[in-house]
């Protein structure tokens, strides 16, 4: 089986400015965010963000992008014709098509996290991130007739050690093919970003193509395009105005332009949409730090830090950072509350079988690794930690 294929039943994009939290990871309560100064935007102050005042010279000349992200390119037609058997069983179509897509001396896409290029892009220039993989790979296999969804998949969120405050959240996208008899395989041009442990849904057409817009769009916010970044998370939130993170993008790049209140204003509308926005708690902080409102800012930086301070993956990441460092004890003190806040994501368990390994503790290596196995979900990876325990196990001698 080609190492692209993943059984499963399913149920980068890379990465985007905001997602949403994990079911472990421990969350504001509700008397916590009522007590937050949160009005809800009116109307007219969602006009005013919306219009890209203050980003474009011309709010009423501003013509949104409107790209076909699936679509075929001739080129993408004749590759189909000349490397995919149309007469062929499902199965042996989707092997057919891997290969193709993959072999070096045919097309040989390589991953690039950082680039984002619809269908026919992706295909000429032989690149992309997940998000771009997936959109060209799903109107590869429709046109072939192989049935097949997007699917969307929580990755844990990563803090970035430089920066104890800034934690980062991924969107991961791959396709989900539907074969015959129930059978279904995950077709993942990254699968180190994947997991079938990790919350997981089928998203629709729309909202990938949404997706593709923002990413495009914090693209050229990191190129300080702020014209051509307004257009693309402008026509994100016209296919999806009810997914807060598209209104956290564009909060984000009003605070890059220096625009506060209306990056006030497109952060509240994503709390409003959703509670669980993090981020967009976390980036209101930051807001109301730079407009001199300490006693607003201060509440949503309390609130930041007890999250970070209590999620599993924040002290999962700290107990890695110490114990690269040199200081087991402290690593495994940490990766411990790790487990204790959440027992079920089998990272946790292995790196505490590591450290305790470097200690010397045997017998609780073995037992580390003993439950990584245990409640790692995908059988190859629980396979890989069995292995490990076998050899373990006969260093040892018991």
């Amino acid at each position: 089986m080609s190492r692209f294929l993943k059984t499963g039943v399913v149920v980068l994009m890379a990465a985007t400015i905001a997602v949403l939290l994990g079911a472990c990871s421990s969350m504001p309560s509700v008397a916590e965010l009522e007590a937050l100064p949160m009005p809800q935007p009116s109307h007219q102050q969602l006009e005013r963000v919306l219009s890209g005042r203050g980003l474009v010279d011309d709010t009423d000349a501003v013509i949104l992008p409107a790209e076909d992200v699936f679509a075929l390119s001739e080129p993408m037609r004749e590759f189909l014709e000349r490397y995919v058997s149309r007469r062929a069983g499902d199965g042996t179509k989707l092997r057919q098509l891997l290969q193709a897509i993959f072999h070096k001396g045919v097309l040989g896409l390589e991953y690039d996290p950082f680039k984002t290029y619809t269908a026919g892009d992706t295909f000429l220039n032989q690149e992309g991130n997940c998000l771009s993989f997936t959109l060209m790979f799903v109107a590869m296999a429709r046109a072939l007739s192989i049935d097949v969804y997007i699917n969307e998949v929580d990755v844990p969120p990563i803090w970035e050690m430089q920066d104890r405050d800034t934690f980062v959240f991924y969107k991961h996208v791959n396709a989900v093919v539907n074969l015959k008899r129930g059978e279904s395989k995950v077709v993942d041009l990254n699968l180190e970003d994947y997991d079938v442990n990790y919350r997981q849904r089928r998203i629709s057409d729309r909202l990938a193509t949404a997706q593709y817009y923002n990413n495009r769009g914090v693209q050229f916010f990191y190129q300080d395009e702020f014209p051509e970044a307004f257009r693309h998370l402008r026509k994100a939130i016209e296919l999806e105005p009810d997914v807060s993170y598209l209104w956290g993008s564009l909060g984000s790049l009003y605070r890059r332009a220096g625009l506060l209140r209306e990056a006030e204003i497109a952060y509240l509308q994503a709390l409003r949409l959703s509670h669980r926005d993090f981020v967009a708690l976390s980036n209101l902080g930051r807001v109301y730090t730079q407009l001199g409102e300490p006693d607003k800012a201060g509440q949503f930086h309390r609130l930041a830090k007890s999250f970070r301070e209590t999620n599993p993956y924040y002290r999962y990441n700290q107990a890695k950072e110490a114990f690269d460092a040199g200081d087991p004890e402290a690593a495994l003190a940490l990766v411990k509350d790790a487990i204790r806040r959440y027992r079920k994501e089998h990272r946790f368990h292995h790196l505490a079988a590591v450290i305790h390994y470097r200690l010397g503790n045997m017998k609780q290596a073995r037992s580390s690794l003993k439950y990584a196995a245990k409640v790692a979900l995908d059988e190859s990876v629980s396979g890989r930690y069995r292995h490990k325990l076998d050899k373990l196990v006969a260093a040892s001698g018991s």
